[in-house]
C-alpha cells in the first residue's frame, strides 16, 4: 500500500524555505545595509557598501566601487562631504515610508532619497552592472538613480 503523505514532505520543506531565499543584489525594507555588508550587482561588476578612504576606519562613506579589481576604485559616493563616524553605527535602509535613508545611531541623516510611494512593500535599491545605483518601485520603475547625481568618475558606456 502506498503512503499518501510522503510526496508532500519535500514540497512543504521548499515552501518553508522560500521566504528565507532572497537576492543578495538588492536592498529591501527587510534587509538594511550596515558596515561590513556589501551588495554586489547581479553580474558581480560593482559593489555597494560602506568604506573608509584611509586605514583608520574612523569615518565611513557609502559608495559604489568596482568589485573585482585590485584595490578599491570608488565610482560614486553619497556622503562625500559628510562622513559618518564608524562608532555611530551607520545604516542604509528603506523606511516604512519607502524612503532610502543613510542614518546613524545618533539620529543624524546625512543623505536620503525621498519617495512618493506609500508603504515600503516592494521598494528596493539595486546596484546595477553599469555602476548605476537605482531605487525601484514594486513594478521595477526607477524612482531615483545615482547616474542623475554623478561624482567625479566616468564609467565606460
Amino acid at each position: 500500500m502506498k503512503q499518501a503523505g510522503t510526496p508532500c514532505i519535500p514540497v512543504l520543506i521548499l515552501l518553508f524555505l522560500t521566504p528565507f531565499c532572497r537576492s543578495d543584489d538588492r536592498l529591501s525594507p527587510a534587509k538594511p545595509l550596515s558596515p561590513g555588508d556589501t551588495i554586489i550587482s547581479k553580474g558581480g561588476d560593482f559593489a555597494l557598501g560602506f568604506f573608509s578612504p584611509d586605514s583608520s576606519n574612523a569615518s565611513l562613506y557609502l559608495g559604489i566601487w568596482y568589485h573585482n579589481m585590485a584595490g578599491r576604485t570608488i565610482v560614486w559616493t553619497t556622503n562625500r562631504d559628510d562622513p559618518i563616524a564608524a562608532a555611530s553605527s551607520p545604516t542604509l535602509a528603506i523606511t516604512n515610508s519607502s524612503d532610502l535613508v543613510l542614518s546613524d545611531s545618533q539620529g543624524r541623516t546625512p543623505w536620503a532619497v525621498k519617495s512618493d510611494i506609500k508603504g515600503s512593500m516592494g521598494v528596493t535599491a539595486v546596484p546595477l552592472d553599469t555602476g548605476n545605483f537605482v531605487v525601484q518601485s514594486p513594478n521595477g520603475t526607477s524612482i531615483w538613480q545615482s547616474f542623475d547625481h554623478p561624482t567625479d568618475t566616468l564609467l565606460p558606456g
